[in-house]
């Protein structure tokens, strides 16, 4: 052989049955390869494996002049079987596939996560595709795109599966218009809305406005459309935080006797706590210790001072925005995911913080170094609260009360999401501030909440706690 390692020919003992052959064409297939050059690159498959002839004369290393960094479809893939072969001697297929493409899966893995124009799930999470920057006007489907991107911030299938029907219909209300979904107007959704009146409740016609609003807001985001045209149709509809007719109305004084018969301190701190913020359960349940400023004495073994943004706050939560189903947050995988639109700073009143320090005297130590605030004291024991076991304890103590029937709807039922529209309601009519409200529940837009934030002493916390309601 040449002392040019360019130029250098190694010959590999073979034997090439048909299956082996289709197993090469599937494999080269795979690599985005013609079957002549993967022929060329690796080598031939023999039934009891692989040998160089280099390694049997006694020759050395002879892929050792590749670079590691080459095309991984040409030198390096190369250099990667010369380095495998010298290293076992003889190697079966499968080994020596799993020997290239797992060097070849770790390089894949490292560039699309290192790439700002890529957006990327991980090897084992599922889909990359560009960068939402790289979207433009010219998107063949905005619905699909907008679908995948929610699957990969988490949400569950039944809520990906509820967004589709209401976008989808809406596609087609404004097809039939001949309108394209990143071309309609605002008159084009108020036509939409308009046309949902007849056949759906109040309550149902805000969810869908409030779902292609949504999708309109986060495609203005990434960059593929201009406008949000539902916007406008939200500020004068604002139902999604009206009172809803269908629903129970439950008065202060009739709640607050509610409360008053839930004794156990888990179960009082949560439902207090759903009632006083309006967060979702699921919100609730993904809250940590380092999520809750406390300054009450006897409470030292708890770290309650552990996020920046509530410094200068007072007494106060933080919802956070980023915790979804399935990913690792704070150092453990959640089964819920937060839905707020922003994150957000609540205020805690004195009521409140009773109840929540009662709690933390008694709660039980837990296997999570995340330090989840709310965690069980039934079977799993010190294990995060579940939403589940939330809805569960809720609705036997709204049995009691004759607030729960099996096979009613949502608006005769007392569920924790009731809780949220109880504090919608009463905290709206109280201080006359839809944005205060809106804030607080995390429903508005960035530079919404940004006014609030920047301003949180005057506009947020001294209008909650003059105006919060007490069931003390």
């Amino acid at each position: 052989m040449g002392a040019d390692a360019d130029s250098e020919t190694v010959q590999v003992k073979t034997r090439v049955p048909a299956h082996q052959r289709a197993a090469w064409r599937e494999a080269a297939d795979e690599l985005g390869m013609s079957q002549s050059e993967f022929v060329r690159t690796m080598v031939q498959a023999g039934r009891s494996g692989f040998e160089t002839a280099n390694e049997s004369a006694g020759s050395s290393n002879p892929g050792e002049a590749h670079s590691p960094d080459a095309d991984p479809r040409g030198d390096a893939l190369e250099a990667r079987v010369h380095e495998t072969l010298s290293a076992n001697d003889a190697v079966d297929w499968d080994e020596l596939v799993d020997a290239v493409l797992g060097d070849f899966e770790d390089r894949l893995d490292r560039i699309t996560q290192e790439s700002d124009d890529i957006r990327y799930s991980g090897r084992k999470g599922g889909t990359s595709s560009m960068a939402s920057s790289q979207v433009g006007p010219g998107l063949s489907d905005p619905v699909d795109y907008y679908l995948e991107d929610m699957e990969m911030h988490g949400r569950a299938e039944r809520t990906r599966d509820a967004y589709e029907r209401v976008l989808r219909g809406f596609a087609a209300f404004l097809d039939d218009r001949g309108v394209d979904v990143g071309a309609a107007g605002h008159r084009d959704c108020l036509a939409w809305v308009h046309s949902l009146r007849d056949e759906l409740s109040p309550s149902t016609v805000a969810t869908y406005a409030t779902t292609v609003n949504r999708f309109y807001d986060y495609m203005n985001q990434v960059g593929a459309f201009d406008e949000n045209p539902m916007a406008l149709v939200m500020e004068e509809m604002d139902e999604s935080i009206e009172k809803d007719p269908e629903r129970r109305d439950v008065d202060v004084a009739t709640m607050g006797a509610f409360l008053g018969r839930i004794r156990h301190p888990l179960h009082h701190a949560v439902v207090l706590t759903l009632l006083k913020t309006g967060m979702r359960v699921g919100e609730l349940c993904n809250l940590d210790c380092r999520d809750l400023r406390l300054a009450a004495p006897g409470l030292e073994g708890y770290d309650l001072d552990g996020r920046p943004q509530l410094d200068g706050r007072g007494d106060a939560v933080y919802v956070d925005s980023a915790p979804a189903r399935g990913d690792s947050y704070n150092g453990e995988v959640r089964a819920e995911s937060n839905k707020r639109k922003r994150s957000t700073v609540i205020p805690v009143d004195d009521e409140l913080r009773r109840s929540l320090r009662r709690w933390l005297a008694i709660r039980p130590d837990t296997p999570s170094d995340a330090d989840p605030l709310f965690v069980s004291t039934a079977n799993d024991w010190g294990e995060r609260l579940s939403a589940r076991a939330v809805r569960h304890y809720v609705r036997g103590y709204a049995e009691e009360m004759g607030w729960y029937e099996t096979g009613a709807g949502a608006g005769e039922n007392v569920t924790p999401h009731y809780f949220r529209h109880f504090f919608t309601t009463h905290l709206r009519d109280r201080t006359g501030d839809r944005g205060v409200v809106k804030y607080l529940r995390g429903d508005v837009a960035s530079d919404v909440i940004d006014t609030y934030t920047h301003n949180w002493g005057d506009q947020v916390r001294e209008t909650y706690l003059s105006h919060v309601y007490r069931f003390d």
